[in-house]
């Protein structure tokens, strides 16, 4: 992805909460906290995109949800902590 590409994403992102806040505040009358909200969790959003497509080693959890999977699949469990059931327990 490209600085264009990135700036591209964050402006879609922002101008759709933005959009989605107006048409908010329109329906319940209540201008202008749905399109500043809207508009603040647009900027959220994108940064975070930004950060999972950029970067995703910044974010805290990752490492730690892909060793859980890995360790799972390595004792056969599934996330709750259950058994996994296999075609040859099912028959």
């Amino acid at each position: 992805m490209s600085v264009f590409g990135a700036g591209l994403s964050m402006a879609l992102f922002v101008g759709l909460f933005a959009y989605g806040g107006l048409e908010l505040d329109q329906a319940l009358g209540s201008s202008p906290w749905c399109l500043i909200s809207g508009t603040m969790l647009g900027f959220v959003a994108s940064f975070y995109h930004l950060v999972r497509t950029y970067a995703p080693e910044m974010l805290p959890s990752a490492d730690k949800r892909n060793a859980a999977s890995k360790a799972r699949q390595a004792e056969g469990t599934s996330p709750d902590g259950r058994p996994e059931q296999t075609s040859e327990d099912e028959s």
